[in-house]
């Protein structure tokens, strides 16, 4: 009994710990709330905006849990974190140049690989350095569903880009608008 031109959430999306802070962040290299909004969506539905999230099929294969595999990649027990295939942190790392890059980030950073500012401050250097044209279409978004449909085939590029994975992640999105995007709308609108 659904309205077939309707979105309706596949499940709750409830409230990260940290998600006002990683809006906030997004929020201030993006500045627009639509692709802030499109792009939490994609964060969430790949890691549910956990910062130590090791892609759940890979749990059972390494013999790790989200915090005993940060702890090995953090104290160096674990050496494979760049190649072995396994999605992790808020956009699920994967491919090989890109976990090299977020585990050397961290490391001069000084911090663990899980640490939220430092995988966003990773994820907006991605953004401004290897995918220009994501961050531009972001911060023109005129919709939250341009703007996650974006992410999800040009940044996050997951296996399954059917429109009903198109439809829930701009769902998940539109949650995050909801919850934060018109007040930034009101604060564009009071200073102009």
């Amino acid at each position: 009994m659904k309205i077939p031109y309707i979105t309706y959430l596949e499940g709750d999306v409830g409230a990260a710990p940290n998600e006002s802070r990683v809006w906030r962040i997004l929020y201030a290299e993006i500045g627009n709330p639509y692709g802030v909004a499109g792009l939490m969506g994609n964060l969430f539905a790949e890691s549910g905006l956990q910062s130590n999230n090791l892609q759940d099929s890979y749990e059972d294969f390494l013999g790790y849990t989200d915090t005993s595999y940060t702890q090995a990649v953090d104290d160096g027990s674990y050496s494979n974190f760049p190649s072995d295939s396994a999605g992790f942190g808020l956009a699920q790392w994967t491919v090989e140049d890109r976990k090299t890059s977020l585990l050397a980030f961290a490391n001069a950073r000084g911090c663990s690989i899980a640490d939220l500012d430092m995988q966003l401050a990773f994820l907006c250097h991605e953004l401004e350095t290897k995918f220009p044209g994501v961050l531009e279409k972001l911060k023109n978004a005129s919709s939250v569903r341009e703007a996650s449909d974006y992410v999800l085939v040009h940044f996050e590029a997951p296996a399954d880009q059917s429109e009903s994975a198109k439809a829930r992640r701009a769902s998940y999105g539109s949650v995050y608008y909801d919850r934060y995007g018109q007040n930034n709308q009101e604060d564009e609108n009071v200073a102009s």
